[in-house]
């Protein structure tokens, strides 16, 4: 669990913020919700897959990201505005679903979310052969670390939420 924390980290790293923090430390700095709506804070615990709902949504994460550099909630983007954000060299944090797996839109209380929920980091976009260049926080596995995903694979998750928070 904690791929969200990873993920932002690795935005972080990737422009050159908290680069003296490691995993641990900045897990340790994550806001958590006293509501239970992860709007508001991660749920749940990072350090174990409990069964329960364990995560942190957009807006938190970019309130979180906020507090080391520049970062926006841009949920509901299109895939030309992550394009946009890549050009413009902000890596961007995405709700996908874990190994790219069937997902879909689950309601709570707090609002809507995914099943099979993950998130990675978008780190750059390839024209010529239409692929995202990712880098997936999850170990073992064939999207595990930096790799490149079809736009088609990227956009099948991706779409179900859209959920996006662009670090610069």
């Amino acid at each position: 669990m904690g791929c969200e924390a990873a993920s932002l980290l690795m935005a972080l790293w990737s422009k050159g913020y908290c680069t003296d923090l490691s995993y641990q430390q900045f897990l340790a700095a994550m806001p958590y919700a006293s509501d239970g709506n992860p709007n508001h804070g991660f749920v749940g615990t990072p350090y174990a897959n409990d069964g329960d709902f364990d995560g942190i949504n957009m807006p938190a994460v970019a309130s979180w990201g906020a507090r080391y550099a520049s970062a926006a909630d841009i949920t509901g983007c299109s895939e030309e505005d992550l394009l946009y954000q890549l050009y413009l060299g902000h890596p961007v944090v995405v709700w996908t679903s874990y190994k790219f797996g069937p997902t879909a839109p689950e309601d709570y209380w707090w609002g809507n979310y995914k099943t099979n929920a993950h998130v990675m980091l978008l780190c750059g976009f390839d024209p010529d052969s239409r692929q995202f260049y990712i880098a997936d926080p999850a170990p073992g596995g064939a999207y595990s670390g930096m790799v490149w995903v079809s736009w088609e694979t990227f956009t099948d998750s991706f779409d179900v939420m859209r959920g996006a928070v662009a670090v610069w």
